[in-house]
């Protein structure tokens, strides 16, 4: 039973911490030069001729919707 306890609460605690930085994230303001510097990325990697530049990474975690998946990932069925 005592195992249990902490188990659970070893989740909540997760999800806690799952919840702050999900707020976090989604309360952040984007920095005024964000445009100019992934413009500047963008015609560096056009320029290297390369087809692809990474701009921004992040968890999938922070992505609810996502379920843990690429944000680019086709889903024809409801949500788990």
């Amino acid at each position: 039973m005592a195992q249990m306890r902490e188990a659970l609460e070893k989740k909540r605690q997760i999800d806690e911490q799952r919840h702050q930085f999900h707020d976090a994230f989604m309360t952040r303001e984007i920095h005024p030069d964000v445009l100019t510097r992934v413009s500047r990325l963008v015609q560096g990697a056009a320029e290297h001729g390369e087809r692809e530049a990474l701009a921004l990474r992040f968890p999938a975690s922070t992505a609810p919707m996502a379920a843990g998946r690429s944000t680019t990932s086709i889903r024809t069925g409801p949500l788990p």
